[in-house]
């Protein structure tokens, strides 16, 4: 595995600049206490969570907005074009955050600047996200192990996750809890910035150019590729839009819900560090079952055997969570849930990849991971919490069933889907 990446370096380059651009986002959920703290005027815990868990939400509602833009920028003039300006964004969004003026300083005025710079932090990530493993992929179009170099991207997201989880952990080891919840929580988004930076300087420095199979598909340029891919290939967005129900939403619900309003009310043990674990884990299983799905070529099957698992274990995982006070147990269900949704991950990027032509590519997925973003992904913070109020572990474990009920039907039609990449 290592060979193969050694002949690769624009992956590392690519996936550097993913890498920050997570590290920055996340750092938001990693901190969702402090935020309530200074930003939300309230006694109540509850509405606290759901009024921070409002902010994550509205920057994904901006994503389908902003993503026609982006991705007519990425498949009329560029992918590398759009990749430059995406990680711009990011650092730029990275440092407004570590600025940001306090509920003491301007009243409810704080939670408008917070959902400015949540909504260009938004931004920076879905054109991030999609045009690097999109260009990632083109530049390894018919080689074997190519989802395999694909799972580095999904990774990536997990890399970034637990820079953050670490970088709060040690400042917040370094200052009192008081100092940290004034103004030691703006240093990784500094820091953060700092980093999106130079990582910016070194993109332009070494300067990675669009894949041939790319620059081939300018000859038939498309004038609206988004038109095209909506006109012609609903379907298929259709399809990639259900999968999100899957991957993301199952994320959000481990790493965010399940630990910040599950675990962490519980003061038995300190949810950083099972962050730290899970997305160890990440890094550890998403390019394994990468690298054996490749080497079985049996990516479809994969999917679908995944996606039933995950159905079969959400509940009983959400019940152990939600009442075992065993430590060892708590890091065992969140080990064994990552380890499963891995399988997920590992193979995900590569089907979907294949499924758009390249001149119409980065529009239609970049537009229908807005749409998902702002409708279950982006909200799934949200929903869970709001569900959990409802009806406990029951509604959340019902709404999530549903759609993955639907991922599963998605990627049965996937497994017989002929797609001729005619526009």
């Amino acid at each position: 595995m290592l060979q193969i990446l050694k002949k690769n370096k624009d992956v590392i380059i690519l996936n550097l600049g993913h890498i920050l651009e997570w590290y920055d986002y996340s750092l938001y959920n990693m901190l969702i206490s402090t935020f309530i703290v200074n930003f939300f005027h309230t006694d109540n815990v509850a509405n606290g969570f759901l009024g921070a868990y409002f902010v994550f939400s509205i920057g994904f509602i901006f994503q389908p907005i902003f993503a026609p833009i982006i991705g007519y920028l990425g498949d009329k003039y560029g992918r590398m074009i759009t990749l430059y300006l995406t990680i711009s964004i990011t650092t730029v969004a990275s440092i407004i955050m570590g600025l940001l003026p306090t509920y003491d300083y301007c009243g409810e005025k704080a939670v408008i600047f917070l959902l400015l710079a949540r909504i260009l932090q938004s931004i920076g990530v879905v054109g991030e996200n999609t045009g690097s493993f999109i260009s990632i992929g083109e530049r390894n179009h018919n080689e074997k192990f190519r989802g395999f170099k694909l799972s580095f991207m999904q990774i990536g997201t997990a890399i970034g996750f637990l820079l953050s989880a670490i970088t709060v952990a040690i400042i917040k080891s370094a200052m009192s809890i008081e100092d940290f919840t004034n103004w030691g929580w703006r240093i990784p988004f500094l820091f953060g910035g700092f980093l999106s930076f130079l990582a910016l300087i070194l993109r332009l420095k070494l300067n990675p150019k669009d894949s041939a199979i790319f620059i081939e598909s300018r000859k038939k340029a498309i004038k609206n590729p988004l038109a095209m891919a909506i006109k012609k290939h609903y379907v298929t967005l259709i399809m990639i839009f259900f999968l999100s129900f899957l991957g993301p939403v199952q994320f959000y619900i481990i790493n965010v819900f399940a630990l910040q309003t599950l675990i962490a009310p519980k003061n038995i043990v300190d949810t950083d560090y099972i962050n730290i674990m899970n997305m160890s884990l990440f890094i550890i299983f998403i390019p394994l079952f990468a690298f054996i799905s490749d080497y079985l070529k049996k990516q479809k099957l994969i999917l679908i055997l995944s996606s039933i698992i995950i159905l079969c274990i959400q509940y009983p995982f959400l019940f152990l969570v939600e009442y075992s006070e065993k430590i060892w147990l708590l890091y065992t269900i969140n080990g064994l849930w990552i380890a499963f949704l891995s399988f997920f991950y590992g193979v995900s990027l590569a089907i979907v990849m294949d499924l758009l032509p390249v001149n119409i590519r980065y529009s239609g997925l970049v537009f229908v991971s807005g749409i998902a973003a702002a409708t279950i992904t982006g909200n799934t913070p949200l929903i869970a919490t709001k569900l959990y109020q409802l009806g406990g572990i029951d509604y959340i474990a019902s709404y999530t069933s549903m759609g993955i009920i639907f991922s599963i039907i998605m990627s049965i039609y996937i497994l017989f889907y002929k797609n001729k990449h005619e526009v």
